[in-house]
């Protein structure tokens, strides 16, 4: 195997795996897109893969990829199993470590919706649970046992009108 081009990068922090493959994919497809050899591109995500081939995608960085892809002839997107040996594959993930290792950010993609609100979730979480620490937790439990006996209450007095 003839490596033909490589980069390492540090992206943002907020960064998916997902959006890591495909802008790997894309940074490989536009490089190579006036080669006329052959190309071999090997990935480790089906999901990139599978979506690359699927017609309701609307993601700006997959059309991107589905342009080149019908632009270049001469190109083959290959799944490989991860972490299984395989000589590139190692070396794709050497380079990703070294670019993890870096102090200074080279490339800032968009933040997913994903991200975002499970980031949203998780701070909301945090904030509640601080308050619920924060707070004497024997008035908590004296409000749910009124609304408690209140509803029996309730419940009770229902059932005795039949």
């Amino acid at each position: 195997m003839q490596v033909l081009w490589m980069l390492s990068e540090r992206l943002s922090d907020e960064t998916t795996v997902y959006m890591v493959e495909t802008t790997a994919i894309y940074r490989s497809l536009n490089k190579m897109k006036d080669d006329l050899r052959t190309i071999n591109i090997y990935a480790d995500s089906r999901s990139v893969l599978m979506v690359l081939e699927s017609f309701d995608e609307n993601r700006e960085i997959i059309l991107r990829n589905k342009d080149l892809l019908q632009n270049i002839s001469n190109v083959n997107l290959r799944w490989v199993k991860a972490h299984s040996g395989i000589e590139g594959n190692k070396m794709v993930d050497s380079l990703a470590k070294l670019g993890t290792e870096r102090e200074e950010v080279d490339l800032f993609l968009p933040i997913p919706k994903s991200w975002v609100k499970n980031r949203i979730n998780n701070e909301t979480i945090k904030k509640w649970q601080s308050r619920w620490n924060s707070v004497d937790k024997s008035l908590h439990y004296m409000d749910f046992c009124q609304m408690f006996q209140q509803k029996i209450a309730l419940v009770i007095f229902i059932s005795t009108e039949f």
